[in-house]
């Protein structure tokens, strides 16, 4: 799947229980349907798209909620990420291991 830096309406999203923040992402997709990607990865993806957070939740969180931490706006992939990045540095949720997602890019030719 080719990696897109346009610029577009992108937000960061928290996944919780009723007390944590158990994960940190961004996306460019509606909620719903980055919800749906990541309970239904095994059909969308495979296999390659196997995480510790999407087996967490799986496995624990039926009932986890999914919410924009930073509600959409236009901007680029490296900019998102970089506030994604600070997000998780400063929350520390339990099922990020990224904690610097515009250096994984980065060495992953994203951008």
């Amino acid at each position: 799947m080719a990696y897109d830096n346009e610029v577009r309406e992108r937000g960061v999203y928290i996944v919780r229980d009723n007390v944590f923040v158990m994960y940190i992402g961004s996306s460019k997709c509606m909620l719903s349907t980055l919800e749906y990607n990541h309970r239904n990865w095994k059909e969308k993806y495979g296999l390659e798209g196997r995480t510790d957070f999407r087996e967490a939740l799986i496995a624990e969180g039926r009932k986890w909620e999914f919410e924009w931490l930073v509600e959409p706006f236009m901007c680029d992939a490296e900019t998102i990420e970089h506030i994604e990045g600070c997000l998780i540095r400063q929350l520390s949720p339990e099922l990020n291991r990224d904690k610097d997602p515009v250096a994984s890019s980065k060495r992953n030719g994203r951008y």
